[in-house]
C-alpha cells in the first residue's frame, strides 16, 4: 500500500520513488540525473573491473615467487646437505 510520499506503508524507505525529473530516490536528497548515475556506475564497474585484472595479475606473480622460493629452498638444503657430508672429508 503507497502513502503519499511514495514509500510503501510499514516504513519501507530504503528507495524512495523517482521523481518526475528522473532522479532517484527522494528528489530532494539525490544529487544524480539517472544518466549521471548511470555514467558513474559504468565508470566504478570499469575500475572494479581493471582492479580484479591486477589483482589477478598479481596472484601469478606471488605464485610464480613462490615456486621460485621454494627451488631455492631446495638448492639450499641441498647445499647443507652437501657441506656437512663431503666438505669435512675433504678438509
Amino acid at each position: 500500500m503507497k502513502v503519499d510520499d511514495g514509500t510503501m506503508a510499514g516504513g519501507d524507505l530504503e528507495r524512495g520513488p523517482t521523481s518526475q525529473h528522473g532522479r532517484i530516490g527522494a528528489s530532494s536528497n539525490w544529487p544524480y540525473s539517472r544518466e549521471e548515475y548511470d555514467e558513474k556506475l559504468a565508470e566504478l564497474e570499469a575500475a572494479l573491473q581493471e582492479a580484479n585484472k591486477e589483482v589477478s595479475d598479481l596472484r601469478e606473480k606471488k605464485e610464480t615467487l613462490e615456486d621460485v622460493l621454494e627451488e631455492k629452498n631446495v638448492q639450499i638444503v641441498a647445499l647443507t646437505k652437501f657441506e656437512r657430508e663431503y666438505v669435512p672429508v675433504m678438509g
